[in-house]
């Protein structure tokens, strides 16, 4: 096992590949998850009802001048974009069980719980990015937020009054 130094990568909807990907290189996707800060860290290996504990160091790239205080802003803005990722999943998993639901249902609802029935799947169509012309579905809310959160994974640097602005309008 080998960490890449980041925080599990968030649940998203869908993923993208960076302009660095190769096709079938096992090319990572992004967004791939904040990267740790400098600091002290502690592995655990656990195997059975056994555990291993190792101290670990995490040092600053000597390269990079960025404030720790930067650092800190781009690591929360990270983890609050993970946060919203996972809560656009989650809804949109729910909107998709529900339709199923209403799917599964339908056969044998009559009169005024079928006309309930199709109305709530159609306003659940908006959510899904099944009507033209929407962008508040939780696909494009996720696609915009991966964005945001990809564009900064990367980054030495706290995140830009424009980041910060995209983020805060989802």
């Amino acid at each position: 096992f080998v960490w890449d130094l980041r925080y599990p990568q968030p649940r998203a909807i869908s993923y993208e590949y960076g302009i660095g990907a190769v096709y079938g290189v096992n090319t990572p996707t992004l967004p791939a998850g904040a990267y740790v800060l400098p600091g002290r860290y502690e592995v655990v290996l656990k195997a059975g009802a056994q555990q291993w504990r190792q101290p670990l160091s995490v040092l600053a790239d000597p390269r990079i001048a960025t404030p720790m205080a930067d650092l800190q802003r781009a690591r929360a803005y990270s983890m609050v974009a993970a946060q919203a990722l996972d809560a656009a999943y989650v809804a949109n998993g729910e909107v998709l069980a529900l339709r199923q639901q209403l799917t599964a249902l339908r056969p044998r609802l009559r009169g005024g719980l079928l006309e309930a029935a199709n109305a709530l799947e159609k306003k659940t169509t908006v959510l899904i990015k099944l009507a033209e012309g929407t962008d508040a579905d939780f696909g494009t809310i996720s696609e915009v937020i991966g964005g945001l959160a990809a564009g900064l994974e990367g980054a030495d640097f706290a995140p830009t009054p424009g980041q910060q602005a995209g983020l805060d309008d989802y």
